[in-house]
């Protein structure tokens, strides 16, 4: 394997790449965190600069999401469900950080507020509220970044690799990543996730050597503010690309994401509670069955029975599992592109 230049950029599809690998889907899937992964597998990995921007996303992210937990833990204690409510002795902070005003670097993020916040998080009220947490937007791997608010809220902070992994950032535009796998020359190119930002995605079709298509598998029990199912969403999403005659001669894969949250949370909660689920019928907590049942929805969105769509579970912020799975797409890649040329049989 040899390492190459790796950038990341504001560019359109990248010029001068042999392959051009177009990564696709819907917002907090898990694309960014892709794309981390291959800059440090392939690329000069994630630098001092990359690294500061991350330390102040997450302080802002660790208030923005204590913020939505006390606000739910009030809108629910509202319905007389005193479950939810934070403890007498916490009203005062909990009311004072409600109003905590977070500047964009992120300074506001002392050590007094993260003590705060290490408070609240550890109240009963605050815990309920986290365990309906799919019943509202909040980021993901919240409790680990609250594990770590003390080291956190140090003036001295720079995320690490593991935190810049965890933490989710939306892609904006087309953002590509250059990379060499055995002498070849790859583009991953990202466009952003988000509905607003979908209408973007035909100017990067065109160039496509093929397309990475990330579903969060553990999204079928969340809901946008719209109350569209996050699962529902992907599924339309992959039925309307992998059927698009612009993109017919461009092969696909589909990576079904966060199988290590999917994993916890079938434990808890069934898959029938998503609207394209609900006909499921197998073993709430085989993992294994479960998985193959959204993997075959998927599956049967594709219309074309001559096109194969190759299929991967995968976990992002593990890095063996994202080379393995990742080196394997690479070849079936180039081997597609290959036969398609007419160079091989």
């Amino acid at each position: 394997l040899k390492m190459g230049a790796c950038a990341s950029e504001n560019l359109g599809a990248g010029e001068g790449a042999s392959y051009q690998l177009l990564l696709l889907g819907a917002g907090s899937s898990g694309k960014s965190t892709i794309c981390k992964q291959i800059r440090l597998m392939y690329g000069r990995g994630l630098d001092r600069g990359l690294l500061q921007s991350f330390t102040s996303l997450i302080r802002g992210r660790v208030v923005e999401s204590m913020q939505t937990l006390l606000q739910e833990s009030v809108d629910r204690s509202d319905s007389k469900d005193s479950k939810f409510a934070v403890q007498p002795e916490n009203t005062a902070v909990a009311e004072a950080m409600l109003e905590l005003k977070i500047e964009e670097d992120s300074q506001g993020l002392t050590e007094k507020v993260a003590r705060d916040i290490k408070q609240l998080w550890e109240d009963p009220g605050i815990q309920t509220t986290y365990e309906r947490r799919s019943e509202f937007n909040i980021p993901e791997n919240v409790d680990y970044f609250m594990s770590k608010i003390e080291e956190i809220s140090d003036p001295e902070y720079i995320a690490s690799t593991d935190d810049a992994l965890r933490i989710s950032s939306k892609t904006s535009g087309l953002v590509t990543t250059h990379f060499e796998y055995n002498d070849t020359g790859f583009t991953l190119i990202d466009v952003g996730g988000q509905e607003s930002e979908r209408r973007k995605w035909a100017a990067a079709f065109k160039s496509a050597t093929s397309v990475l298509f990330i579903a969060a598998i553990s999204s079928y029990n969340q809901w946008f503010y719209n109350k569209k199912n996050k699962l529902v969403d992907a599924l339309e999403l992959f039925e309307q690309l992998v059927n698009l005659p612009e993109l017919r001669h461009t092969s696909f894969v589909l990576f079904l994401n966060k199988i290590d949250v999917f994993k916890e949370k079938i434990r808890r909660t069934p898959l029938t509670v998503c609207p394209a689920l609900k006909e499921y019928e197998g073993n709430e907590r085989d993992l294994n069955a479960a998985t193959r049942y959204i993997e075959g929805k998927f599956l049967e969105k594709n219309k074309d029975s001559k096109r194969e769509v190759f299929s991967h579970i995968t976990c992002a912020i593990d890095q063996k599992n994202v080379r393995k799975i990742f080196e394997g797409v690479i070849e079936t890649v180039i081997g597609n592109a290959l036969t398609a040329g007419g160079l091989i049989g």
